[in-house]
């Protein structure tokens, strides 16, 4: 509003040589000073002196147009200045149909006006923005356009305006030259809004090609690694099926896994589309960004990796297949307005098998709709808890440095609220996977586990309570674990002392977390975890499994071995590695697709 209220007058004429001229003519007689603005050629060949009949109406041949004065019989010129060629622009969803000469309908029946939205750069907003509105508030009283984004300036990454003489100023072909196009615009999107000023970065720039675009990029790999394995596409090909259709045939009852990706794809799409309906363009490209980093990637084809290592046409194995497939599809469209080129590349090496039965191109097919019945909302919270108990229980591994490879005996957990537990019965073998744990049990009391000690921050709480200080750190060391617990969920505590109630808040306790022994754990907000961290000879045993496993594995790839390469193992070692690998010889076999394990005395 303040804008509108400072708003200055704004010139129609230029002094310019380029540009439309302006159709004013005045008597050269001062006395006079008639003055004609011309409305058409014909007006202008009527009243025009000797008017060539292929007459150019740009400079310089217009000024050479004579007008008649009709007041003073003099001869009239045309005025020097031209037409902002803003206006140019202005006039551009008028002049682009030829109106009103052709296609009438398309502007006085609203078919093709206004247009839904424009984007305009905060600096042109006196051009094309002011032109746009004048000229449809001349002709037609209604504004151009129903929305408008407004582009704000790019600064340098510690927030200062770019300059030559500030040294200071990112050549953009330099940076689509280095990242390319696509990188550069997701990484603008999905910064910052684009009416807000925008740091750049290129640092940031390099850090979202490789969280984004490497992560989308092995995800693809990853499909079309196992899905050439095992020939889909000639398969599909040798039917006249796409892979759609190929893999259908053979997937069986959907794993709960895939329904929950299923869920959150279009949960996705709603959310997506919701937003871009209302041109807000940041917050999609984040949601877009976590749904292939965090749930596909790093959930969804992690938990899945054994299925596609399944037998011939195995259900497990096809459905799996087929819902990556979708994903990636489904991604191809959604990052299409974003990123164009790779979507385009993505799209067509999906569907390149497909023998031309769907669109040639991700940009002629219709964006994604959401699918309301493949929305499981408890599926969805459910595997979200079991996200969130995972996360803590690697945090708790961490910091007691156990590898994940190193089985541990179980976790217990902890939850505020009736039949939380319950929830996660059907997540329990993800839990048990993704930790490494040979059980998951209820905890009903965070007591068995871990105790809290609190006590008072002076220096913050100190001189707002003044001389009850004392009596309150008194109380507050005197607390309960349990009541200390409770307080770290919910922020504050109301401590009784002498002279009444005092309310504390969470900065102004210090709370020490005391584990029991034998337990690492972790809490974030109502939930607690505690791995149980002893290892008994089986356990043991198992992990140095596991770490032969891996190195195994390694020696694999740098060996330059096929994923589907079959390999003969020796193994020279000491205990107690011999026994580990006497023990579980079978299960490295199993892991490595090695077709026999040997315990040598030396290395040839």
């Amino acid at each position: 509003l303040d804008w509108l209220e400072n708003n200055v007058e704004w010139a129609l004429s230029r002094e310019r040589f380029w540009g439309t001229p302006l159709p004013i003519w005045l008597c050269d007689n001062e006395k006079c000073g008639h003055g004609v603005a011309v409305g058409s050629i014909a007006q202008l060949r009527q009243e025009g002196i000797d008017v060539p009949t292929d007459i150019s109406l740009h400079k310089p041949m217009i000024d050479e147009v004579k007008l008649h004065c009709a007041k003073c019989k003099g001869i009239m010129t045309r005025v020097p200045e031209v037409i902002d060629t803003w206006f140019d622009s202005g006039s551009m969803p008028l002049a682009q149909w030829h109106y009103p000469f052709e296609k009438k309908d398309f502007i006085d029946a609203g078919l093709k006006y206004p247009a839904h939205f424009i984007s305009e750069a905060v600096d042109q907003t006196r051009g094309w923005f002011y032109s746009l509105l004048a000229i449809s508030t001349l002709l037609f009283d209604k504004p151009a356009f129903k929305n408008v984004i407004v582009i704000e300036m790019i600064l340098d990454k510690t927030g200062k305006k770019m300059s030559k003489h500030k040294g200071n100023v990112v050549d953009p072909f330099d940076i689509v030259h280095k990242h390319g196009a696509d990188p550069l615009r997701w990484y603008m999107l999905s910064n910052s809004n684009p009416w807000v000023p925008t740091k750049f970065d290129e640092n940031g720039l390099v850090e979202v090609v490789r969280k984004f675009f490497d992560t989308l990029k092995n995800s693809y790999s990853f499909f079309a690694l196992y899905a050439n394995i095992d020939d889909i596409s000639a398969r599909a090909h040798k039917e006249s099926k796409t892979v759609e259709e190929f893999l259908e045939q053979f997937a069986g009852e959907s794993d709960r896994i895939d329904l929950w990706i299923e869920s959150k794809f279009n949960s996705l799409i709603k959310k997506v589309a919701e937003r871009l309906d209302n041109y807000d363009l940041t917050p999609p490209a984040r949601m877009i960004s976590d749904f292939v980093i965090d749930d596909l990637s790093n959930w969804y084809i992690r938990l899945n990796r054994r299925r596609y290592w399944g037998p011939g046409n195995d259900p497990s194995k096809m459905r799996a297949f087929l819902t990556l497939y979708r994903m990636l599809l489904g991604i191809a469209k959604l990052i299409a307005p974003y990123t164009p080129f790779t979507a385009e590349y993505l799209w067509r090496e999906l569907t390149e098998p497909n023998d031309g039965k769907l669109p040639f191109s991700v940009h002629i097919t219709s964006y994604p709709v959401c699918n309301e019945g493949s929305i499981r909302t408890e599926l969805e919270e459910s595997m979200t808890l079991t996200q969130k108990i995972v996360s803590l229980g690697r945090a708790a591994r961490n910091r007691k440095n156990l590898k994940v490879r190193q089985p541990l005996k179980g976790i217990l957990i902890n939850m505020a609220g009736l039949k939380q537990f319950d929830r996660l019965q059907k997540e329990i073998p993800v839990i048990m996977e993704e930790l490494n744990v040979k059980a998951v049990e209820k905890s009903e009391e965070t007591g068995e586990m871990v105790s809290f000690k609190a006590k008072l921050n002076f220096a913050l709480a100190g001189p707002r309570l003044g001389g009850d200080v004392k009596e309150v750190a008194t109380k507050v060391a005197t607390l309960s674990s349990e009541e200390i617990r409770n307080f770290t969920t919910s922020g504050e505590i109301e401590i009784s002392i002498s002279t009444g109630g005092v309310k504390l808040v969470r900065e102004e306790v210090e709370v020490q977390k005391i584990e029991k022994e034998g337990f690492a754990v972790e809490s974030d907000g109502e939930i607690t975890v505690a791995l149980m961290t002893d290892l008994d000879n089986n356990l043991r045993k198992e992990g140095f499994a596991r770490e032969i496993i891996n190195k195994i594995q390694n020696m694999r790839k740098s060996s330059g071995f096929e994923v589907t390469d079959r390999i003969n193992v020796a193994v020279c070692t000491v205990e107690p590695l011999y026994s580990a690998v006497r023990e579980y010889g079978d299960f490295i076999c199993g892991e490595t697709l090695a077709d026999n394990i040997e315990l040598v005395d030396s290395m040839p």
